[in-house]
């Protein structure tokens, strides 16, 4: 098998307002800002327990990373409000649903793997198991990167988190709380006001512990259409230029192109890769809606040399949405993007075919 899930943040793309239209489940308050962000983007400004949900395939194999800033002081035990940076489960209730694991960050500054029936969720209660403990304690007001990796089985699941690319904590035995072995919800939640930037989601359906999974210390960088592409079959909103109406580096829905008919498509060429470094995956973010009651569905593709990938049909809503799809090789080769191949590509999407 493989890690066929990714979703990823670098909240470089738009406004504070929009967060929870990327994100399935946004209830607290946060900040896009620049003040402090990586790699001259932007970050999010999250106070205690302030909690980001993404709902993903129901699979058994988990690993996420996120660059986090920490200025507040987290709480001092597991069952406290406040605690937790990653909490992996299913979704029950729209909210916190049934935790699975999670990773707990307490008022010592150091990590611990955690299966927990919901304890240290916000707002939440329930029993917790400390598995490990690590070593390394977070420190005030700098970027560390926090990447977490389990796989769910209630003998021979594992559990492994690493700080800055160094492992700091490993499990294996029971890595599960409910009495299922899958999850379909990822929650990040703050452990103690500060920032979160760069943040990276995978899934893997495989039956066993998948190896690999890490991305390691990533910049996520936000690139805009540039250029019209191969399909421009949209109709624009005003003008003739397609790429100058969902290039803006905010969502604005003053203009737009748009499309009735089945199978109709626009491409784009984007701008091109700036810096060096090796492009871990690429995800499309686009941000759509439609405008009567009735089914209505896109496809999001990419268009890499004479390769044409499609995702699979999304339903619109009349609200807008961030629909998203990632390819972690490129869809012409099957082997991982290079610069120039990522700069050549065109991204675009489709109107569904009609059911």
């Amino acid at each position: 098998m493989a890690w066929d899930y990714i979703f990823l943040d670098g909240f470089d793309h738009y406004a504070t307002a929009d967060i929870d239209k990327k994100w399935d489940y946004a209830p607290d308050s946060y900040g896009i800002q620049s003040t402090i962000a990586r790699n001259g983007g932007k970050s999010t400004n999250v106070g205690t327990s302030c909690r980001l949900t993404k709902f993903t395939p129901t699979n058994r194999n988990f690993c996420m990373g996120v660059a986090f800033h920490m200025y507040g002081t987290p709480g001092a035990t597991i069952g406290s409000n406040g605690t937790v940076i990653w909490s992996v489960g299913s979704d029950l209730s729209g909210n916190t649903g049934a935790t699975q694991i999670s990773l707990n960050l307490l008022s010592d500054g150091k990590f611990r793997i955690v299966r927990s029936t919901n304890a240290g969720i916000t707002g939440a209660s329930g029993s917790a198991a400390t598995l490990a403990t690590g070593s390394f304690v977070m420190p005030m007001a700098t970027f560390v990167y926090i990447e977490f990796k389990v796989f769910l089985d209630d003998t021979v699941g594992t559990a492994e988190l690493k700080i800055n690319g160094v492992v700091d904590a490993t499990f294996t035995g029971d890595t599960v709380a409910q009495s299922y072995n899958t999850a379909n919800r990822v929650i990040l939640i703050s452990a103690a006001a500060g920032y979160w930037d760069d943040v990276y989601i995978r899934s893997s359906s495989s039956s066993s512990a998948e190896s690999g999974g890490y991305l390691g210390d990533v910049s996520i960088k936000s690139y805009f259409p540039n250029a019209d592409g191969t399909y421009t079959g949209m109709t624009c909103s005003t003008g003739t230029t397609h790429n100058t109406l969902v290039k803006e580096t905010t969502p604005n829905t003053s203009d737009y192109v748009s499309s009735a008919v089945a199978l109709t498509k626009d491409s784009f060429g984007f701008q091109d890769v700036s810096g060096s470094g090796a492009i871990q995956a690429v995800q499309l973010n686009a941000y759509t809606s439609k405008n009567d009651a009735g089914f209505r569905g896109a496809d999001l593709f990419c268009k890499s040399g004479a390769t044409e990938n499609f995702a699979t049909s999304v339903p619109l809503s009349t609200s807008w949405k961030y629909l998203l799809q990632g390819w972690q090789t490129d869809p012409n080769t099957g082997a991982a993007w290079t610069i120039a191949n990522f700069n050549a590509a065109e991204f675009g999407v489709r109107v569904s075919a009609d059911l």
